[in-house]
């Protein structure tokens, strides 16, 4: 787990307890009566350390479509650089099972920090 130092934007060394904005769409399923994908919004969790970097764990469940929903539950890729101090996280995978299908999906999460000023 990190200590949260506000003095600190190194994202490598994990600058503090963070979390990330998580909005997106599943791929159309076709293999049912009625094609259709699914939303999701979510928050990841807390930054967790790992190979000098860190990512964060992603759990949501999408919107109901056809009295029926999916939920995943899983893990970012490691930070990305987008510049400036900042990062974002990649997620892809497959939704759990529900009315008989799933839905994959791949996701970039929501750049930290911003609104603040250039680090």
């Amino acid at each position: 787990m990190c200590n949260f130092n506000p003095n600190i934007t190194n994202y490598y060394s994990c600058n503090g307890q963070h979390v990330h904005e998580i909005v997106g769409s599943t791929v159309f399923v076709e293999e049912c009566e009625g094609c259709h994908n699914h939303r999701y919004a979510t928050m990841s969790g807390e930054a967790i350390e790992a190979e000098g970097s860190h990512f964060h764990n992603v759990a949501f469940r999408t919107d109901t479509h056809d009295d029926h929903h999916h939920e995943f539950c899983g893990t970012s890729t490691l930070a990305i650089p987008t510049g400036d101090g900042r990062h974002v996280h990649f997620v892809n995978g497959c939704t759990g099972s529900a009315d008989g299908h799933a839905h994959e999906f791949r996701v970039v999460s929501m750049i930290n920090n911003p609104t603040d000023p250039v680090l």
